[in-house]
């Protein structure tokens, strides 16, 4: 199923793979929209889920950490951030300086089934994108580049903000294993001779942070 949603999600072959490989398309289209489905779901709770654990984290090391006795909190429970106090939101308007030329990405905060599989009708209907394309639009017989998927859900992430975020989840899976050397590289500059007393879990926390400092 992996390789049947990477092939539709993939704007140059979408469904012109399955009548040459055997499938019937009706059968492997149904089992993507299903897929489609659990993913938005998972989405959603992900989203979630990954808001509160990076509060808990930004309180824990901020506040908790600077007391020597204090208990590390369970990140599995909510409740361990109800009490912080955040600043109430402004009622001056939010939009940008430039929101009048520049459309703002839409978020997915709520990514219905219903929703994606919406965006996945229009998506699949659509015609296919070229294998590659002319780097100036202006002079076709100029260079010509390979079209990418990633850049393609980049440019239509308006039109598609539940699909394309689910698109980013597959394609974004490194190709080498480059990301978890660095990874491993970071937790031995934490854990140095120094800090050999310092607990798995505090060194999770510590790891997490450093690595999604920029979200």
């Amino acid at each position: 199923m992996f390789y049947f949603i990477g092939a539709i999600l993939d704007p140059r072959f979408k469904k012109s793979w399955i009548k040459s490989s055997g499938f019937s398309e009706s059968h492997v289209l149904e089992a993507v929209r299903e897929e489609l489905e659990n993913k938005s779901r998972a989405l959603s709770k992900k989203h979630f889920n990954f808001k509160i654990r990076l509060i808990s984290l930004k309180v824990y090391v901020f506040t908790g950490a600077r007391n020597n006795n204090s208990a590390t909190p369970n990140l599995d429970e909510p409740k361990q951030v109800e009490n912080v106090c955040l600043p109430p939101p402004s009622k001056r308007n939010q939009k940008s300086l430039y929101s009048t030329v520049i459309n703002e990405p839409i978020r997915p905060n709520s990514a219905s089934p219903s929703l994606v599989l919406d965006e996945f009708e229009v998506y699949i209907n659509e015609k296919n994108m070229p294998m590659e394309e002319a780097v100036d639009p202006l002079k076709p017989e100029g260079p010509y580049k390979p079209v990418r998927p990633l850049e393609f859900w980049k440019q239509n992430h308006s039109r598609f903000p539940i699909l394309g975020a689910i698109s980013r989840d597959l394609f974004g899976i490194p190709a080498s294993s480059g990301s978890i050397k660095r990874v491993l590289s970071t937790a031995s500059d934490i854990m140095s001779a120094k800090r050999t007393r310092t607990k798995p879990d505090l060194l999770e926390k510590i790891l997490f942070l450093k690595r999604n400092n920029k979200l």
